[in-house]
C-alpha cells in the first residue's frame, strides 16, 4: 500500500518496490495541505499501484487517471463514480433480489447521488459524506431517523458491494440514527374525530385499515378472495409467505371497492405498479391532510405521527388486549417474528385505558395473564408445512361491530 509523505507543505503518495533488490519509488502529488484530503485521495493511488509497479500505468498517465491532476477534476476511469457504478449494482441487485426490494435500492440510492453528486468518486466516499452531509440534509427535509435508517442499510449494503469488488480499500462504517420503537397508534378519540373531518368514501377505506390491520399497501396488491378470507399469494406479501385475512361482507366489500380504484388507473393506462403506488400515494396524502387538520384543532398532539400504519398498531392493541392471545394476534397481523407483536405489551395499562376506553374491561387478566404475556403455544405436528386460514370471528376479529358506523350501510 502506498504511504503518505509530506513535503514543502504538500502531500505526496509514495509507491515503493524492488527490482531484483534495488529499491524503486515513486512519488505521486495530492495536490492538497489538507491530511484528511490526502488520505481520501491516496485510496484512489492505492488501487492503481500494482498496475504502476507493472509498468502498467506510466507517470505520463497520472494526470488521465487522477482528477486532482488535472484541470477537469476528472479521472478516464469514469467507473469509479456513483452515476456508472450505480447502475451496474442495480443491475446486479435485480438478478438476486426481490424486484420491491431492488426498487427501494434504487430510491435509497438515488437519495444519495442527490447529497454527494453522480459524479463522486467512490473512492473519496467516507464517513462523514454519511453522517455530515446526508443525514442532516435530510433531516432538515423533515425525514424522521426511522426512514433514513432504511436508506442506511441500503447503503451499507452497497458499500460493502464496493468493498467486496475492490472498488474502495476500506469499509466504510458509520452510525445508525436512534429510533423510537413505540407503536405510533391512533387512539379512539382521534379516530372518532378523523371520520368527522374526512369524507364519507375515506372513512370507510380508513375504517377497514383500522378493522383487518393490513399493511399501507397489501389492499392493493394481487390478493383474491376465497370465501370470507382474503389472501395474498408469497410473491407479493412483504414477508414472503401466505397472508390471509378474514372479512365480514361489510369488509369484504369495501375491499373490492379498493381494488375497483386501483382498476381505475389501470384502465386510465398506468401498469400495475404504478397504480398500486398511486393508490397509496392517494391515501398516504388524505391522511397526512387529515392529520394536520387534527393537530392544529388540538385533537392529535403536534409532535405525534400518525401514518396510515397507526391504524395497524391500533389494531394489534385492541387484540392483545382483547383476546389475551400473543400468537393469534402475530398470526393475524401476518408477522414474521412474534417479537414484533411483543411491542403491544409493553403499553401500559392506564395508558391504553384512557385512549381505548372500550377496552378497559378486558384489562383485568385474571386467569390468563400467562397466555397475554406470551406463552409458548402448543408444538406444530408440521412446522414447515403452509399456514391454515383462520377462521372469520376467530381470536378477536369479532371485535368488528360494523352497527356502530351507520353511514358505511349507506
Amino acid at each position: 500500500m502506498a504511504s503518505i509523505r509530506k513535503m514543502r507543505n504538500k502531500w505526496y503518495a509514495r509507491v515503493v518496490w524492488r527490482v531484483n533488490g534495488k529499491l524503486k519509488e515513486i512519488l505521486i502529488p495530492l495536490k492538497t495541505s489538507s491530511l484528511t484530503e490526502a488520505r481520501t485521495r491516496i485510496k484512489s493511488v492505492n488501487n492503481e499501484e500494482r498496475d504502476i509497479i507493472s509498468g502498467i500505468v506510466q507517470k505520463f498517465q497520472f494526470k488521465d487517471i487522477f482528477r486532482w491532476l488535472n484541470p477537469q477534476g476528472t479521472s478516464k476511469y469514469k467507473s469509479l463514480t456513483l452515476g456508472d457504478i450505480i447502475p451496474k449494482y442495480l443491475e446486479y441487485r435485480q438478478c438476486v433480489v426481490r424486484k420491491s426490494t431492488a426498487d427501494r435500492d434504487a430510491y435509497a440510492l438515488k437519495q444519495l447521488t442527490k447529497v454527494l453528486g453522480k459524479n463522486k468518486a467512490v473512492q473519496d466516499i467516507t464517513y462523514k459524506d454519511i453522517e455530515q452531509k446526508f443525514i442532516p440534509y435530510y433531516q432538515n427535509k423533515g425525514y424522521q431517523n426511522g426512514g433514513l435508517n432504511i436508506s442506511l442499510r441500503i447503503q451499507k449494503v452497497f458499500y460493502n458491494y464496493l468493498l467486496k469488488e475492490k472498488l474502495i480499500d476500506e469499509k466504510i462504517t458509520f452510525k445508525m440514527l436512534p429510533v423510537d420503537d413505540e407503536p405510533c397508534y391512533i387512539s379512539r378519540a382521534e379516530i372518532n374525530a378523523l371520520h368527522e373531518i374526512v369524507d364519507e368514501k375515506f372513512s370507510r377505506w380508513f375504517y377497514f385499515y383500522e378493522m383487518v390491520g393490513c399493511r399501507a399497501t397489501e389492499p392493493f396488491l394481487r390478493g383474491f378472495l376465497d370465501g370470507n378470507v382474503w389472501k395474498i399469494p408469497p410473491e407479493e406479501a412483504k414477508t414472503k409467505h401466505w397472508h390471509y385475512y378474514p372479512l365480514t361482507d361489510e369488509l369484504k366489500y369495501i375491499w373490492m371497492e379498493l381494488q375497483d380504484l386501483k382498476q381505475s388507473y389501470i384502465d386510465a393506462g398506468k401498469n400495475e405498479k404504478q397504480a398500486t403506488h398511486t393508490c397509496y400515494q392517494l391515501f398516504q396524502k388524505n391522511m397526512r391532510r387529515a392529520v394536520v387538520k387534527l393537530k392544529k384543532s388540538g385533537v392529535v398532539p403536534k409532535e405525534k405521527k400518525l401514518t396510515l400504519k397507526s391504524f395497524r398498531h391500533t389494531f394489534g392493541i385492541v387484540n392483545v388486549v382483547k383476546t389475551k392471545d400473543i400468537w393469534g394476534t402475530s398470526k393475524k397481523m401476518n408477522h414474521k417474528e412474534i417479537g414484533v407483536t411483543q411491542r403491544y405489551l409493553d403499553i401500559e395499562h392506564y395508558i391504553i385505558e384512557q385512549d381505548f376506553p372500550e377496552l378497559k374491561p378486558y384489562l383485568d387478566l385474571g386467569d390468563n395473564s400467562e397466555t397475554f404475556r406470551g406463552m409458548l403455544p402448543p408444538p406444530q405436528p408440521n412446522p414447515s408445512s403452509a399456514p391454515t386460514s383462520p377462521v372469520l370471528g376467530d381470536g378477536g376479529y369479532n371485535v368488528v361491530d360494523t352497527s356502530k358506523i351507520s353511514r358505511l350501510k349507506s
